[in-house]
């Protein structure tokens, strides 16, 4: 099908909603980390139409964008159809080549020029992305006959910037029919009527790289909404028949943000959407994208789907904090998080870590480790190793300081050295190997020490 044929059956984008001032314009983003691409984007206004029963999004998109170099050509992520488009209002000329949109303006831009491209593109999410599920929120289907999108969503929401670590403003909104309900990341307006559809719209003025907005529509979906104890909203949508089930994994939210702001500091920002959804296939996984949360209501056991925990939402909501720090180290954004799972456990359900200890690290196939396997043992070794203060302190020093910087885990070490006295190298050695090295057993001194052992 061409793109000329599907467009024929959208229909309008629908009528523009002017800003609601209690959600507010999406605001310039400062650039905080340098640009690979050439440019730097302040912000993203994106309006999206839905067509549940085609599986289709129309949608335009205008970047606000500052050029650093010399730009013969703009490169943007963008994997559906492009129909047209415009910089500074006049048209360009434009090519896609594998999810790339090559856009080629009238004449050279400058350093420093401040332009706005708009570019307006249409398709199927559904058949421009072919692997869902299998650790891939690519269009993931839900139960209910919805669909949910994360993890690196941009390029199919909107045209992108191709430098993934550029941080952008993000202003979205989003016409559904009567009935369905869409979500994404970012305070929320009132949603409008606009004949037969409603206009969802949200703002998120703090700048977030593009990968991380969320958006899922479903039929039949019910929300509420509620505060963190510091008076953040708290946005929650449940899926057809997952509402019960959803508020129960729920009310370990208040209790376990006062927590984690007590481990990281205050909560850095304005909103937070959680989602709670009965996906097709288990294998999708829960994903935080900086202020939203997609729960799968289930996920694979060793014979048998297992249901979600409260647990495994405290290891999102921790996502929330250490998406601040750019390191793309799995340690960084994986092994803490789970970490958090068991002490949560043991501060809030009193769980006996010992035991715990004891009984994972006798049943780990060393030669198949990953940061989720050993990610709570590791580190609660590492707290025994230190003691519980030294532990403590060094996590609240290191996120405010190291957050943007690329050798965030090492200087995680470092600050446990500061705080304990310790050389911890040969501990990170054994248990936190370089990324890409072969999975080893660390030792018997340091998976066994005294006590762990009966």
């Amino acid at each position: 099908m061409t793109a000329a044929t599907l467009l024929a059956g959208l229909g309008p984008i629908g009528t523009a909603v002017a800003a609601d001032r209690s959600v507010g314009p999406a605001a310039e983003a400062e650039e905080t980390v340098q640009s690979t691409s050439g440019y730097h984007v302040n912000s993203y206004d994106v309006r999206l139409d839905y067509n549940p029963a085609k599986e289709t999004l129309l949608g335009e998109a205008t970047l606000d964008l500052v050029v650093k170099e010399w730009r013969d050509a703009l490169d943007l992520r963008l994997q559906l159809p492009a129909r047209s488009v415009q910089i500074d209002g006049k048209a360009a000329t434009f090519s896609a080549d594998k999810g790339t949109l090559h856009v080629k303006p009238v004449a050279r831009l400058s350093p420093g020029r401040h332009v706005k491209v708009h570019v307006a593109y249409a398709g199927s999410p559904r058949r421009t992305l072919d692997d869902p599920g299998e650790d891939n929120l690519a269009w993931a289907a839900t139960k209910d006959g919805g669909h949910y999108l994360a993890l690196e969503t941009a390029g199919v929401l909107f045209p992108a910037n191709s430098d993934d670590a550029d941080r952008s403003a993000v202003h979205l909104q989003a016409r559904v029919p009567d009935g369905w309900t869409a979500i994404s990341n970012g305070r929320a307006g009132t949603p409008v009527k606009d004949g037969d559809h409603k206009v969802y719209r949200w703002a998120n003025r703090e700048p977030m790289r593009a990968g991380y907005v969320h958006f899922g529509v479903g039929n039949k979906w019910t929300e509420s909404d509620t505060k963190l104890p510091d008076g953040t909203p708290v946005h929650f949508v449940y899926g057809s028949g997952a509402e019960g089930r959803g508020r129960k994994l729920a009310e370990a939210l208040g209790e376990a943000a006062s927590w984690e702001a007590s481990i990281f500091g205050k909560y850095r920002h304005d909103s937070l959407t959680v989602s709670f959804l009965d996906f097709e296939d288990p294998n999708v996984p829960n994903v935080t994208g900086w202020n939203t949360i997609s729960m799968g209501m289930e996920y694979p056991g060793d014979a048998e789907t297992q249901p979600v925990t409260q647990d495994i939402l405290v290891h999102e909501l921790a996502h929330t904090w250490l998406e601040a720090v750019q390191a793309k180290d799995d340690y960084v954004e994986e092994t803490i998080p789970t970490y958090l799972q068991w002490a949560w456990k043991e501060k809030f359900r009193k769980a006996d870590l010992v035991t715990m200890y004891r009984d994972k690290v006798k049943k780990i196939q060393w030669q198949h480790t990953n940061v989720y396997t050993t990610g709570d043992v590791a580190m609660y070794a590492l707290r025994r190793l230190v003691g519980d203060n030294a532990f403590d302190r060094a996590l609240k020093d290191w996120l405010p300081n190291h957050a943007d910087r690329p050798t965030a885990w090492d200087a995680f070490r470092t600050s446990l050295e500061k705080h304990s006295g310790k050389d911890l190298k040969p501990f990170f050695a054994g248990w936190f190997p370089p990324e890409g090295t072969k999975p080893a057993y660390p030792g018997d001194d340091l998976v066994w020490p005294a006590w762990a052992k009966d």
